[in-house]
């Protein structure tokens, strides 16, 4: 058969993530934790479009074929909305789990 794909090597990422935001939810999630989260949100979008445009892997016009954002239970509503801010600032689809 074919020979498997390597994978694409691990990166961190400074996101930016907004102060006095937890990054949880054991604790809360407040309407004002909400409205941080949601002006963060581009700018962490941004910075992870421009990491995976380093990526061989990308599609014929450049751009990731998918991206996969995973969640962990406890709050799965960053990972919804980062998701949601990865799809519109790369244009394809984004999973989250």
């Amino acid at each position: 058969g074919e020979p498997a794909e390597r994978a694409a090597p691990v990166t961190r990422l400074g996101l930016g993530w907004p102060g006095g935001v937890p990054d949880g939810g054991r604790h809360g999630f407040t309407p004002a934790h909400r409205a941080a989260l949601e002006a963060a949100l581009p700018g962490m979008a941004e910075r992870i479009a421009a990491a995976l445009d380093d990526d061989p892997r990308q599609s014929h016009d450049g751009s990731p074929r998918r991206v996969l954002v995973l969640g962990f239970e406890e709050l799965m509503y960053a990972p919804l909305r980062l998701g949601t801010a990865l799809e519109a600032a790369l244009g394809t689809d984004t999973e989250v789990r």
